[in-house]
């Protein structure tokens, strides 16, 4: 089957429902399908796919489909926002004279908002920086700074588009890391962070308006939250690799707010806390700055820019919970990856995720040698994760998803341990030369 390009769009169920266009005006390119993030007063409620066989898709055609999909899901918003049931989905809009509930608890938080440092780390890619630094500075938050940091820079060319379009805004600061490396770009930013909060993002995102909303609300919905991840799905789906990629597991982990500790909040499942892609994204994710100097910041043998590629984030969320801070999913941090766009690139990527993951679980085996007893008992399980069609991990593989990346996948996992002593002895040496 051919392959049709897909609209990704979100849709605010409390404004009057659009007319969805089935050809992108600035590239002509035309959709076989939409996606459409559906929302209520900015609370992310489910995608609903639909097919766009006509040049237009009227509200009057689609709403009927995001009611049969997600009435239920709208109706307990509604509930829990003091506000009557629906039977059917108004194309004018969901209205009511009284101030939704969520929407008063968002003023509370805001009363009194705490700075939070955006920290976005990026190497030679500015015009993607570009893109993301537009919709950063269209937050809808009254506190926040941007740290840009330019990692191991070659060219100039990610401080010219930082100081020569936006050196003119007091609140945007660059700063350079010579190191190669995400998890030195992001420590650095962390130290020159001036918010108490520090929400780490990546130069291939645009975020929503409401993200930091979302960030705040997330570290009020528990005791003693020490990290938040946000939802995270694709900006578009241009291109059969981009699904791939979703049917690869992708970064979306739902729509329902999920607490996560190492007590009451502590999920039955047999990896915990180790299971890769539980929590969220390294692309959204926020800390209390307090807490990321308690557990020692980003390992830097971890990450882009090394011989492992990645798993710092991984690694985080383990420091996290075991120092005793809580994790919070939040869907309402919400934000969009723009996924890579080549078979190569998608190669490159699964592989490099095979590498991360177990450099992480060999950096967490090396850090807390008394849990390598429970994690060899639980490698059948890992393997069932891994080769299984119905597990988790595969479910949402299709007939046509390539077999070469999860072949790419295994081998970048065989390799990921090697990797990380490999390169925690080249972050030792960098870390004497830095003294």
């Amino acid at each position: 089957m051919t392959f049709q390009p897909i609209y990704v769009t979100k849709i605010e169920l409390s404004s009057v429902l659009p007319t969805i266009t089935a050809v992108n005006p600035d590239t002509g390119v035309r959709y076989g399908a939409v996606q459409l993030l559906v929302r209520l007063h900015n609370y992310p409620l489910g995608l609903v796919e639909l097919p766009l066989p006509e040049e237009t898709l009227l509200p009057a055609a689609y709403a009927p489909a995001i009611w049969a999909a997600l009435g239920q899901a709208i109706n307990a918003h509604l509930e829990g926002d003091g506000w009557p049931r629906l039977t059917e989905l108004p194309l004018t809009g969901i209205s009511h004279p009284q101030l939704p509930l969520c929407q008063q608890e968002q003023a509370r938080l805001l009363e009194n908002p705490p700075l939070i440092s955006v920290v976005i780390c990026t190497h030679e890619r500015p015009s993607m920086l570009d893109v993301c630094l537009t919709s950063v500075l269209a937050l809808d938050y009254p506190n926040y700074e941007v740290v840009v940091v330019d990692n191991a820079p070659r060219t100039d060319a990610t401080r010219q588009v930082v100081q020569e379009k936006y050196g003119h805004l007091p609140h945007i600061r660059y700063v350079v890391e010579p190191n190669q490396g995400q998890c030195w770009a992001r420590n650095t930013g962390a130290m020159a962070a001036r918010g108490e909060i520090i929400a780490n993002t990546d130069d291939d995102v645009i975020v929503d308006p409401h993200w930091l909303i979302g960030v705040l609300r997330g570290f009020a919905a528990g005791d003693n939250v020490g990290g938040v991840n946000g939802l995270t799905i694709p900006a578009e789906l241009d291109t059969v690799e981009q699904l791939w990629f979703e049917q690869s597991g992708g970064f979306n982990k739902g729509y329902e707010r999920q607490i996560y500790d190492m007590g009451a909040h502590k999920p039955a499942r047999p990896f915990y806390p180790l299971s890769a892609g539980l929590f969220g994204t390294g692309a959204n994710l926020a800390i209390k700055k307090s807490a990321l100097e308690k557990v020692g910041y980003f390992d830097p043998a971890l990450g882009a820019g090394t011989i492992t590629t990645c798993g710092d984030d991984l690694a985080m969320y383990v420091q996290l919970l075991f120092a005793g801070y809580q994790l919070v999913y939040e869907p309402t941090a919400f934000l969009q990856h723009i996924h890579r766009r080549e078979y190569a690139a998608l190669q490159k990527q699964i592989y490099n995720y095979g590498v991360g993951f177990t450099a992480f679980l060999t950096k967490t085996m090396w850090d807390n040698p008394g849990r390598i007893p429970g994690f060899v008992l639980r490698i059948p399980y890992g393997v069932y994760l891994l080769l299984s069609p119905q597990s988790f991990k595969n479910s949402k593989k299709q007939a046509d998803y390539p077999a070469d990346l999860n072949g790419l996948e295994l081998r970048g996992m065989l390799y990921g341990g090697y990797a990380y002593l490999k390169s925690r002895r080249q972050t030792r040496r960098l870390l004497r030369q830095r003294k």
